[in-house]
C-alpha cells in the first residue's frame, strides 16, 4: 500500500510517495519525490487531503504498477536463467506441506531365526 510521507530536510518539509515490497524474503521500501510541502508545489497545484496533487494519482499509480511489473519480470527472468543453467526449478513462494506416507518397516532379524 502506498502512502505519502513528509520528510524534514534542513528545516524544510518535502513530500514523498512511499511503498513497501518484498525482495529476497526481506521487506524493503521505495519512494518517489513529489515536491515540497509548501511553496511552489502548494501554490500552483490543488493538493488533495492525501497529499498528492489533483490529477497525478493515476500517473503515480501507473508508475508504481509498472515498477512492480518490471520487478516481477526481472525475477522471472532470473528464475528462468537458473533453471537453464543449473536445472533448478523454484516452486511457489508459499508452498503447502505434503503429507508423506510412513515407509513399511522391515522385519527384525530376531523374528527370522528359529529359537532353540
Amino acid at each position: 500500500m502506498a502512502f505519502v510521507r513528509v520528510r524534514t530536510i534542513r528545516k524544510r518539509r518535502y513530500r514523498y510517495l512511499q511503498w513497501s515490497y518484498r525482495s529476497g524474503g526481506k521487506v524493503k521500501t521505495g519512494s518517489l519525490y513529489l515536491g515540497p510541502e509548501e511553496g511552489f508545489f502548494s501554490r500552483n497545484f490543488k493538493i488533495k487531503p492525501s497529499g498528492i496533487p489533483a490529477g497525478r494519482e493515476d500517473d503515480l499509480l501507473a508508475q508504481y504498477n509498472k515498477m512492480v511489473e518490471d520487478e516481477q519480470k526481472a525475477r522471472d527472468a532470473v528464475m528462468e536463467k537458473m533453471h537453464e543453467a543449473y536445472g533448478m526449478k523454484m516452486g511457489p513462494s508459499n508452498p503447502t506441506p505434503v503429507e508423506k506416507e510412513a515407509a513399511p518397516t522391515a522385519p527384525s532379524d530376531d523374528a527370522s531365526e528359529p529359537s532353540a
